[in-house]
C-alpha cells in the first residue's frame, strides 16, 4: 500500500533538511568571518577620526603650560614693580607692602586656576568627540552584525520554504506513481487470476467430455 502523502513529504524534506544544515553551518562560519572583518574595519575608521582629539589631548598640557609659565613671569614682573615702588616709598616692611604681596599671589592663582578649568573644559569636550565617535562605532558594527545575521536568517528560511515546496511536488509525484504502480499491480494480479480461473474452467469442460 502506497504511504500517504504526507508521508512522502516529510521522508524528502528530512532528506533534504541534512545539507541544508551543512550549508547554513557553513555559511554561518563565512558570517563570522565577515563580521569580524566589518567590525575591524568600523574599528580602524573609528580610531582614525578619533585619533586628531587624542592628539589634540596630548598636546594640551604642554600648551598650558606655555600659559602657567606666562602667569608665572607676570607674578615676578609684579613682585618686582611692587618692591621697587615701596623701596622708593621706604615702604618695603610695610602692611601695604604685604598686602600688594598678597594680592599679587592671589591674582596668579586666579590665572592659573582659570587655566586649568578651561584645560579641563577642552580636555572634556574632546574626550566627549571621541565618546561620541566610540558609541556611534559600536552602534555600526551592532547594526551590520544584525544585519548579516538577519540576511542569513532570511536565506535560511528561504531554502527551507524552496526545499519544502520541491518536497510536496515531489511527494506528490512519488506517490501519484506508486498509486498508478500499485493499480497496474493489481490489474496484472486480478488478469492472472482470471486467466487462472479460465484455465481450469477449460480443464474443467474438457474432463467433462
Amino acid at each position: 500500500m502506497a504511504k500517504s502523502i504526507q508521508e512522502y513529504v516529510d521522508s524528502l524534506y528530512n532528506q533534504g533538511l541534512n545539507n541544508a544544515n551543512n550549508l547554513k553551518e557553513q555559511r554561518t562560519q563565512a558570517d563570522e568571518a565577515f563580521i569580524k572583518q566589518v567590525q575591524d574595519a568600523i574599528d580602524k575608521s573609528t580610531a582614525s577620526a578619533a585619533k586628531p582629539y587624542q592628539t589634540q589631548i596630548e598636546q594640551l598640557p604642554s600648551q598650558y603650560q606655555k600659559l602657567y609659565d606666562t602667569n608665572a613671569v607676570q607674578e615676578l614682573v609684579n613682585r618686582r614693580q611692587v618692591q621697587e615702588t615701596m623701596a622708593n616709598m621706604g615702604l618695603t616692611d610695610s602692611g601695604l607692602n604685604r598686602t600688594q604681596q598678597t594680592a599679587i599671589a592671589i591674582q596668579r592663582g586666579n590665572a592659573d586656576a582659570a587655566a586649568r578649568l578651561e584645560q579641563q573644559q577642552k580636555t572634556q569636550e574632546l574626550q566627549d568627540k571621541i565618546a561620541q565617535l566610540m558609541e556611534s562605532g559600536a552602534a555600526q558594527k551592532q547594526q551590520q552584525e544584525a544585519a548579516i545575521r538577519n540576511d542569513s536568517a532570511n536565506w535560511y528560511n528561504n531554502l527551507l520554504g524552496d526545499m519544502y515546496n520541491n518536497a510536496v511536488n515531489m511527494g506528490y509525484n512519488q506517490y501519484n506513481t506508486d498509486v498508478a504502480r500499485e493499480d497496474e499491480n493489481k490489474r496484472w494480479a486480478e488478469q492472472l487470476r482470471q486467466n487462472e480461473l479460465d484455465r481450469q474452467a477449460q480443464l474443467d469442460a474438457a474432463k467433462e467430455q
